[in-house]
């Protein structure tokens, strides 16, 4: 005579089946966040990369002039903060930043990088205009940045000072271009974790020429 199941039974085996799937469903739960939490900090890891990459070539393409200095100057206002908050301009020949319709974008320009909050969206921001133009004029009155990178948060620059040996948080020789600057992008981060950091050592082929013209070499 076959015996069946008691209910007992069934009903044990029922609250067994549904432990397992529910502990199933957490491990793959886990597994899904785990990834896409990879896959998020590895596009910003690149997209910041990318905006260290041009932010580099557009520097070494800065350009000087020694008897018009004031329109090359290269200008750095040290904003401390958590990340910090840098600003930073310099004229360049590189098209980097500049949008394909831009009406000087084979000219030489002044390039002004910050971190700006924009309709809402906090991010790299860039401006730029022909470096000829007078700030003073107002003629920008109407010069309004674009983001370039969302995922950049935060960005310090130090420079090398030759006289003194050493890096400073600030840039004061507004006459002249530094030879070295080390510039760090801080990423978004996820919430309770540290942001991730690019650094690098950017060395400016001008920074030089407008050391020796500034001492009338």
């Amino acid at each position: 005579m076959k015996r069946g199941f008691t209910l007992l039974e069934v009903l044990l085996a029922l609250a067994l089946l549904g432990i397992l799937g529910v502990m199933v469903f957490g491990s793959f739960s886990s597994l899904v966040q785990t990834v896409s939490s990879s896959e998020e900090a590895m596009d910003s890891l690149h997209q910041g990369e990318a905006v260290l990459e041009q932010l580099s070539n557009s520097l070494r393409s800065a350009a000087f002039v020694g008897e018009d200095a004031e329109r090359f100057a290269f200008t750095h206002e040290d904003n401390s903060g958590d990340p910090p908050e840098d600003l930073f301009s310099w004229v360049s020949s590189s098209m980097a930043f500049l949008p394909p319709n831009y009406p000087t974008r084979q000219g030489l320009n002044r390039i002004l990088v910050s971190v700006e909050e924009i309709d809402g969206v906090r991010g790299l921001a860039v401006s730029a205009y022909p470096y000829r133009l007078d700030p003073e004029s107002g003629d920008l009155d109407d010069l309004e940045p674009w983001l370039v990178s969302t995922r950049v948060q935060g960005i310090n620059l130090r420079v090398y000072d030759r006289n003194e040996d050493d890096w400073l948080d600030e840039w004061e020789r507004t006459r002249q271009i530094p030879e070295s600057i080390e510039l760090s992008l801080y990423l978004r981060a996820e919430e309770g974790e540290e942001p991730k950091i690019l650094q690098r050592r950017i060395d400016l082929p001008m920074g030089r020429t407008s050391r020796q013209a500034r001492r009338g070499q």
